[in-house]
């Protein structure tokens, strides 16, 4: 008999068949033996007076036949017992009370009786008692894992770099997700036989920090949010392990997605995931067949809503954080873009040499280990500004040069606008921030040397200063705008190339990269060396296409043949 169902029974019933008829006999509890405390009760038996006149080896002899041959003739019927104990429960009214404001439950000294026992219980179950010392030790864990989160994203450890937005991010995040899991907590009614995590939709968190923030990042906050629900569900393994894994794996299917809509594709993959688990924790703790269907759609619910809810709160955290998502970037990869058909329609040289730009810094940024699809965007926008003055700028001018009426100091000025007037377009189309410091540091302090050369030369101009003739944004301060600002140099000298050859472009190209770095336009980007000379043979390689430049051949001898 399993007597852990029947530890607060008194008596039991027990039927059995005799000549043909049911016969049913209570028994105390107390009565029923069982093949654990057989050998007790045999001894027990021995000890009486009716076999005290055995002799020592008849008792062992005796002892050791029953624990040989006994075997159980009684079971337990657990489905009748199931439905005798419900229908006592139904046939019980319950019995109601009010506790009003003021009223005195005990007094010090009054002996603790069932009903005051009764209204302490439901005093404690339904009332907010405020514990100070417990809400105390909690925000300062919270605190503690918040502060060793960040300290483990720190450039010491996994070398993110996060801005404040990115911080906000997080705290806000973790403030919100532990309101949920305490509110879940509190009002839920998950049974025990299934993790509490499971009801808690931490794939989301993890799926919103991966992308928003990066992956390492999702991993981190996805065991930072599970420590957290272990101290809120009690210390419970499951919990753990489920939220843990959960996390991890949505984190990782995150990184991988391109388009918003693979969102829902991975939540397929995550409810598949989480199902697994539940299946195999259903092992370990001998789930029956009602309860292993019910893990299977607990873990499909999860893994699949966790992936809508991502979806839908994606955007709108976007546009808060103005953030440079995968996402955000492909749809400002669109040339069918409406600034970019714009350019198109009114400097179409300008567009031309930005998806050129685009292009040289996407591959060199991919080679270098940079993001690829920042310097992409960042090329397709570096010279937005030049869009409403384009007859100003070279690359849109067909036979009339409008700086041949104007002053170069003039002149200057009007070419170092377009950096300018480029950052306002770029906040009022609402780009990431990363895309605007591209347009705004892609010229750093570079000095325009042909209207500089012809204020030098010419007469009665005053004093000319360097400084005038120079633009005055910032220099590059990440790989990606560096890059670009290279990439934009590089382009516009290789137009003026009459007969492009390799050996050619690769000069004209180490020459401008030598020369950003000799006047120190690099020195804030973290570029290396050897990003350097990989820069310049990625340039190279996609100029000699656009130029179909071809190995020459030395002529052979036919005498020779």
């Amino acid at each position: 008999m399993d007597f852990k169902e029947l530890l607060n029974a008194g008596e039991v019933e027990i039927r059995r068949w005799v000549k043909g008829s049911l016969k049913k006999d209570k028994v105390p509890i107390n009565q029923l033996i069982s093949l654990k405390n057989i050998n007790d009760a045999v001894r027990k038996i021995l000890n009486t007076e009716e076999v005290s006149t055995f002799g020592f080896n008849d008792r062992t002899l005796i002892s050791r036949i029953v624990s040989e041959f006994a075997e159980e003739d009684c079971f337990l019927n657990r489905e009748e017992t199931l439905s005798k104990r419900q229908k006592v429960y139904n046939e019980v009214e319950p019995v109601l009370g009010k506790l009003v404001k003021g009223q005195v439950i005990i007094r010090k000294g009054d002996i603790v009786t069932e009903p005051i026992k009764s209204k302490i219980d439901a005093l404690g179950e339904y009332s907010f008692q405020i514990n100070v010392k417990g809400i105390t030790g909690t925000v300062l864990f919270l605190a503690l894992l918040f502060i060793l989160t960040l300290y483990l994203l720190s450039e010491n450890i996994i070398g993110i770099k996060l801005n404040r937005e990115q911080i906000r991010l997080l705290a806000g995040l973790t403030v919100s997700y532990t309101t949920i899991a305490v509110v879940l907590f509190r009002v839920s009614g998950v049974s025990g036989w299934i993790p509490f995590s499971v009801i808690i939709p931490t794939a989301t968190f993890a799926i919103l920090v991966t992308i928003l923030v990066s992956e390492h990042a999702g991993i981190i906050v996805s065991l930072f949010m599970a420590l957290l629900l272990v101290l809120i569900a009690k210390m419970d393994i499951y919990t753990f392990l489920f939220a843990f894994f959960s996390g991890v794996g949505a984190s990782t299917l995150a990184q991988k997605t391109e388009k918003r809509i693979n969102l829902i594709t991975s939540g397929l993959y995550m409810a598949g995931f989480n199902a697994g688990f539940l299946i195999i924790l259903g092992f370990f703790k001998n789930y029956n067949f009602s309860q292993f269907m019910a893990a299977i759609g607990w873990g499909f619910g999860n893994g699949f809503l966790c992936s809508i809810f991502a979806l839908g709160f994606l955007p709108i955290l976007e546009q808060i954080m103005n953030a440079p998502t995968v996402f955000r970037l492909m749809e400002l990869s669109d040339l069918n873009a409406p600034a970019m058909k714009k350019m198109l329609a009114l400097a179409p040289g300008t567009y031309n040499h930005s998806v050129i730009v685009a292009n040289l810094g996407e591959f060199a940024a991919r080679e270098i280990g940079a993001n690829p699809l920042i310097a992409r965007v960042g090329g397709y926008y570096h010279d937005i500004g030049k869009v409403d003055q384009a007859e100003y700028f070279v690359e849109n001018q067909r036979s009339f040069n409008k700086h041949d009426e104007l002053k170069p100091s003039l002149s200057a000025a009007v070419i170092k606008s377009h950096v300018k007037i480029g950052i306002e377009k770029g906040k009022e189309l609402k780009l990431p921030r990363v895309i605007i410091d591209i347009i705004g540091q892609h010229h750093g302090k570079t000095l325009i040397k042909y209207f500089y050369q012809r204020a030098k030369e010419g007469k009665g101009n005053g004093k000319i200063t360097p400084e005038d003739y120079s633009y005055p944004g910032e220099r590059p301060k990440s790989k990606e705008a560096a890059v670009i600002m290279l990439a934009d140099h590089v382009e516009a000298a290789s137009r003026t190339l009459k007969r492009p050859s390799v050996a050619k472009l690769e000069r004209i190209v180490w020459d401008i990269i030598i020369e950003k770095f000799n006047s120190g336009e690099l020195n804030e980007s973290e570029l290396t060396l050897r990003d350097l000379e990989i820069i310049k043979n990625s340039f190279v390689q996609i100029l000699a296409g656009y130029f179909h430049t071809r190995i020459e051949y030395p002529k052979l001898n036919e005498a020779n043949i």
